[in-house]
Protein backbone atom coordinates (compact mmCIF):
# COMPACT_ATOMS: atom_id res chain seq x y z
CA UNK A 1 0.00 0.00 0.00
CA UNK A 2 2.78 2.49 0.89
CA UNK A 3 4.31 1.73 -2.75
CA UNK A 4 0.65 2.34 -4.47
CA UNK A 5 0.57 5.96 -2.47
CA UNK A 6 4.13 7.06 -3.50
CA UNK A 7 3.46 5.89 -6.80
CA UNK A 8 0.29 7.68 -6.95
CA UNK A 9 1.63 11.10 -5.32
CA UNK A 10 4.55 11.12 -8.16
CA UNK A 11 1.86 10.68 -10.46
CA UNK A 12 0.00 13.23 -9.37
CA UNK A 13 3.09 15.74 -9.16
CA UNK A 14 3.84 14.44 -13.16
CA UNK A 15 0.25 15.44 -13.97
CA UNK A 16 0.22 18.67 -12.63
CA UNK A 17 3.90 19.46 -14.07
CA UNK A 18 2.20 18.12 -17.58
CA UNK A 19 -0.85 20.56 -17.30
CA UNK A 20 1.24 23.34 -15.94
CA UNK A 21 3.29 23.10 -19.54
CA UNK A 22 -0.07 22.85 -21.46
CA UNK A 23 -1.15 25.93 -20.20
CA UNK A 24 1.62 27.90 -20.37
CA UNK A 25 3.46 28.68 -23.43
CA UNK A 26 5.77 31.75 -22.45
CA UNK A 27 7.65 30.40 -19.14
CA UNK A 28 11.87 29.89 -19.58
CA UNK A 29 12.27 26.64 -21.01
CA UNK A 30 15.72 26.67 -18.61
CA UNK A 31 13.96 27.02 -15.59
CA UNK A 32 10.43 25.18 -15.83
CA UNK A 33 10.11 24.56 -11.96
CA UNK A 34 10.33 28.10 -11.44
CA UNK A 35 9.00 29.91 -14.16
CA UNK A 36 6.20 27.46 -14.88
CA UNK A 37 4.51 25.80 -11.52
CA UNK A 38 6.85 29.34 -9.58
CA UNK A 39 3.94 31.66 -11.93
CA UNK A 40 1.13 29.02 -11.48
CA UNK A 41 1.10 29.74 -7.37
CA UNK A 42 1.98 33.58 -7.44
CA UNK A 43 5.41 33.51 -8.38
CA UNK A 44 6.49 32.48 -5.21
CA UNK A 45 9.01 29.32 -5.76
CA UNK A 46 9.08 28.82 -2.22
CA UNK A 47 5.41 27.63 -1.73
CA UNK A 48 6.37 26.09 -5.08
CA UNK A 49 9.22 23.72 -3.75
CA UNK A 50 6.65 22.91 -0.42
CA UNK A 51 3.59 21.94 -2.29
CA UNK A 52 5.91 19.56 -4.61
CA UNK A 53 7.61 18.50 -1.27
CA UNK A 54 4.20 17.35 -0.07
CA UNK A 55 2.79 15.78 -2.64
CA UNK A 56 6.31 13.50 -2.72
CA UNK A 57 6.29 13.11 1.15
CA UNK A 58 9.33 14.94 1.96
CA UNK A 59 11.17 13.53 -0.49
CA UNK A 60 12.05 16.77 -2.59
CA UNK A 61 12.72 19.09 0.65
CA UNK A 62 15.70 15.71 1.77
CA UNK A 63 16.77 15.93 -1.63
CA UNK A 64 17.23 19.56 -2.08
CA UNK A 65 19.67 19.29 1.72
CA UNK A 66 21.53 16.42 0.44
CA UNK A 67 22.37 19.02 -2.75
CA UNK A 68 24.32 20.99 -0.53
CA UNK A 69 27.42 19.48 -0.18
CA UNK A 70 27.96 18.12 -4.04
CA UNK A 71 27.59 21.62 -5.64
CA UNK A 72 29.86 23.21 -3.25
CA UNK A 73 32.53 20.50 -3.53
CA UNK A 74 31.86 20.57 -7.68
CA UNK A 75 31.99 24.54 -7.18
CA UNK A 76 34.98 24.07 -5.63
CA UNK A 77 36.65 21.83 -7.96
CA UNK A 78 35.72 24.17 -10.80
CA UNK A 79 36.89 27.12 -9.45
CA UNK A 80 40.40 25.40 -8.83
CA UNK A 81 40.57 24.48 -12.28
CA UNK A 82 39.66 27.73 -13.81
CA UNK A 83 42.43 29.33 -11.44
CA UNK A 84 44.79 26.69 -13.13
CA UNK A 85 44.46 27.34 -16.62
CA UNK A 86 44.31 31.11 -15.62
CA UNK A 87 47.67 30.40 -14.28
CA UNK A 88 49.00 28.25 -17.27
CA UNK A 89 47.65 30.59 -19.95
CA UNK A 90 49.64 33.23 -18.12
CA UNK A 91 52.80 31.22 -18.49
CA UNK A 92 52.06 30.46 -21.89
CA UNK A 93 51.11 34.56 -22.98
CA UNK A 94 47.39 34.16 -23.70
CA UNK A 95 47.15 37.12 -21.51
CA UNK A 96 43.43 37.69 -22.63
CA UNK A 97 42.24 33.99 -22.10
CA UNK A 98 44.18 33.96 -18.69
CA UNK A 99 41.74 36.99 -17.45
CA UNK A 100 38.74 35.29 -18.72
CA UNK A 101 39.42 32.50 -16.71
CA UNK A 102 40.53 34.35 -13.55
CA UNK A 103 37.04 36.09 -14.02
CA UNK A 104 35.03 32.81 -14.45
CA UNK A 105 36.70 31.59 -11.55
CA UNK A 106 35.91 34.15 -9.11
CA UNK A 107 32.16 34.51 -10.49
CA UNK A 108 31.90 30.37 -9.68
CA UNK A 109 33.13 30.98 -6.37
CA UNK A 110 30.75 34.04 -5.46
CA UNK A 111 27.37 32.35 -5.03
CA UNK A 112 24.54 29.67 -6.21
CA UNK A 113 24.57 28.44 -9.61
CA UNK A 114 22.20 26.58 -11.92
CA UNK A 115 23.02 24.41 -14.58
CA UNK A 116 22.77 26.81 -17.36
CA UNK A 117 25.87 28.41 -15.29
CA UNK A 118 27.80 24.97 -14.95
CA UNK A 119 27.20 24.18 -18.53
CA UNK A 120 28.69 28.05 -19.68
CA UNK A 121 31.73 27.26 -17.12
CA UNK A 122 32.32 23.72 -18.80
CA UNK A 123 32.48 25.06 -22.14
CA UNK A 124 34.92 28.10 -21.11
CA UNK A 125 37.03 25.69 -19.59
CA UNK A 126 37.33 23.20 -22.09
CA UNK A 127 38.09 25.82 -24.94
CA UNK A 128 40.99 27.00 -22.95
CA UNK A 129 42.50 23.66 -22.37
CA UNK A 130 42.00 23.36 -26.29
CA UNK A 131 44.89 26.39 -26.35
CA UNK A 132 46.99 24.88 -23.64
CA UNK A 133 47.40 21.79 -24.83
CA UNK A 134 48.12 23.60 -28.24
CA UNK A 135 51.02 25.38 -26.16
CA UNK A 136 52.45 22.80 -24.46
CA UNK A 137 52.55 20.63 -27.85
CA UNK A 138 54.75 23.43 -28.82
CA UNK A 139 57.25 22.84 -26.50
CA UNK A 140 58.02 26.30 -25.96
CA UNK A 141 60.54 27.89 -23.32
CA UNK A 142 58.79 29.75 -20.50
CA UNK A 143 60.36 32.37 -18.95
CA UNK A 144 61.16 32.22 -15.53
CA UNK A 145 58.07 34.18 -14.65
CA UNK A 146 56.26 31.83 -16.57
CA UNK A 147 57.27 28.56 -15.08
CA UNK A 148 57.02 30.44 -11.44
CA UNK A 149 52.90 30.97 -12.86
CA UNK A 150 52.48 27.49 -14.00
CA UNK A 151 53.78 25.95 -11.24
CA UNK A 152 51.50 27.93 -9.09
CA UNK A 153 48.90 26.22 -11.75
CA UNK A 154 49.99 23.42 -10.41
CA UNK A 155 48.74 23.94 -6.68
CA UNK A 156 45.32 25.09 -7.87
CA UNK A 157 45.40 21.84 -10.08
CA UNK A 158 45.73 20.02 -6.88
CA UNK A 159 42.86 21.70 -5.18
CA UNK A 160 40.64 20.64 -8.14
CA UNK A 161 41.38 17.82 -7.66
CA UNK A 162 40.55 17.04 -4.26
CA UNK A 163 37.13 18.71 -4.37
CA UNK A 164 36.75 16.58 -7.58
CA UNK A 165 37.11 13.66 -5.64
CA UNK A 166 35.10 14.73 -2.48
CA UNK A 167 32.26 15.88 -5.04
CA UNK A 168 32.32 12.02 -5.77
CA UNK A 169 31.65 10.88 -2.76
CA UNK A 170 28.93 13.49 -2.22
CA UNK A 171 27.65 12.32 -5.21
CA UNK A 172 26.84 9.39 -3.46
CA UNK A 173 25.16 10.38 -0.70
CA UNK A 174 22.58 12.85 -2.91
CA UNK A 175 21.84 9.98 -6.07
CA UNK A 176 19.97 7.94 -3.32
CA UNK A 177 17.78 11.01 -2.78
CA UNK A 178 18.24 11.86 -6.61
CA UNK A 179 16.89 8.39 -7.74
CA UNK A 180 13.37 8.60 -6.00
CA UNK A 181 12.51 12.28 -7.18
CA UNK A 182 10.78 11.99 -11.47
CA UNK A 183 11.25 15.99 -11.30
CA UNK A 184 14.74 16.02 -10.56
CA UNK A 185 15.56 16.59 -14.30
CA UNK A 186 13.22 19.66 -14.47
CA UNK A 187 14.36 21.08 -11.44
CA UNK A 188 15.62 24.67 -12.33
CA UNK A 189 18.40 26.70 -9.24
CA UNK A 190 20.75 25.09 -7.34
CA UNK A 191 18.97 21.71 -7.15
CA UNK A 192 18.66 20.92 -11.17
CA UNK A 193 22.05 22.21 -10.89
CA UNK A 194 22.91 19.12 -8.57
CA UNK A 195 21.12 16.93 -10.63
CA UNK A 196 23.45 18.50 -13.61
CA UNK A 197 26.44 17.31 -11.58
CA UNK A 198 25.48 13.78 -11.08
CA UNK A 199 25.30 13.80 -14.81
CA UNK A 200 28.48 15.26 -15.21
CA UNK A 201 31.01 14.14 -12.43
CA UNK A 202 32.24 10.98 -13.65
CA UNK A 203 33.59 12.21 -17.23
CA UNK A 204 34.81 15.87 -15.40
CA UNK A 205 36.85 13.59 -12.84
CA UNK A 206 37.81 11.24 -15.43
CA UNK A 207 39.30 13.95 -17.87
CA UNK A 208 40.31 16.03 -14.91
CA UNK A 209 42.82 12.90 -13.91
CA UNK A 210 44.32 12.64 -17.58
CA UNK A 211 44.97 16.80 -17.98
CA UNK A 212 46.46 16.59 -14.93
CA UNK A 213 48.70 14.17 -15.70
CA UNK A 214 49.64 16.09 -19.17
CA UNK A 215 50.82 19.02 -16.73
CA UNK A 216 52.97 17.16 -14.51
CA UNK A 217 54.51 16.07 -17.70
CA UNK A 218 54.98 18.92 -19.11
CA UNK A 219 56.31 20.35 -16.08
CA UNK A 220 58.85 17.40 -15.63
CA UNK A 221 59.91 17.80 -19.24
CA UNK A 222 60.59 21.50 -18.80
CA UNK A 223 61.97 21.38 -15.42
CA UNK A 224 59.16 23.16 -13.55
CA UNK A 225 59.43 22.76 -9.79
CA UNK A 226 56.52 21.57 -8.71
CA UNK A 227 55.16 23.09 -5.48
CA UNK A 228 55.08 20.39 -2.46
CA UNK A 229 51.31 21.02 -1.81
CA UNK A 230 50.76 19.82 -5.50
CA UNK A 231 53.12 17.12 -5.50
CA UNK A 232 51.68 14.24 -3.86
CA UNK A 233 48.25 14.73 -4.89
CA UNK A 234 48.55 15.45 -8.55
CA UNK A 235 51.33 12.06 -8.24
CA UNK A 236 48.66 9.83 -6.78
CA UNK A 237 46.06 11.04 -9.11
Amino acid sequence: MNDLNTFSRRSLTLAILAGVLCVSGTASAQDPFEGLLGKRMGGDAQRTTQAIDRLMGGDAQRTTQASGPLLHHFQGSYSGLLTAQSRFAEAFGLKDEASKLAAEAKSLGSGPVDASTLEKVKSTSEEAQKLIDAKMAEEQELSVEGKKSYGIGLSSYAIALFEAAKTVEAGKQFAGRAQSNPLGALLGGELGAAFYVIKEVPGYFTNLQASSSMAMSYANRNKIEVPKDATSMLDGM
